[in-house]
């Protein structure tokens, strides 16, 4: 499983190519130049080329810290994703990005993703059955259409951010 934490959780003493390598490092048995290869990789898959790779967290965007989190998760090869807010703090275009790049994971190295939002907006973008949480219990579960026009008042006040 790979887990994507909300505020990206990268080591600031460590440069990119180093924070996305040290999952490899630590639980794989990979040489330096193959952790090298699947770390270039992984951050093309995010969109990102060799030159960040020297960079420190404090040198990228939050945008950049997000998708460098996002290979960190992915260079394991994961099964499973578990996103943790992806959109939180970021601009309108980062988190469409950060939606988008989901979407692409579907298609591609990781099919599986759990992704848990108070963006109503990314989970209409990403998701294939949705699980509204509200006083402690599920509101709602379901195919994602289905929940999005779901006749429960109450659902309906929460996706029109009216809920308390």
């Amino acid at each position: 499983m790979g887990y994507v934490f909300q505020g990206a959780a990268l080591f600031d003493s460590l440069s990119v190519h180093d924070n996305v390598a040290f999952p490899l490092r630590e639980h794989t048995s990979l040489s330096e130049r193959e952790i090298h290869e699947r770390v270039v990789h992984v951050l093309s898959l995010v969109g990102l080329g060799e030159d960040v790779l020297p960079l420190l967290p404090s040198e990228l965007s939050g945008g950049m810290r997000k998708r460098v989190g996002i290979a960190r998760a992915l260079v394991i090869e994961p099964e499973l994703m578990l996103f943790d807010e992806p959109t939180a703090g970021l601009d309108p275009t980062n988190s469409r990005m950060v939606g988008e790049l989901i979407l692409e994971l579907k298609r591609g190295p990781c099919d599986t993703s759990i992704v848990v939002t108070h963006d109503v907006e990314l989970a209409r973008t990403v998701a294939d059955r949705l699980a509204i949480l509200m006083d402690g219990r599920f509101a709602v579960v379901g195919r994602a259409d289905e929940v999005m026009t779901s006749g429960e008042p109450a659902v309906q006040a929460f996706l029109a951010g009216e809920a308390r």
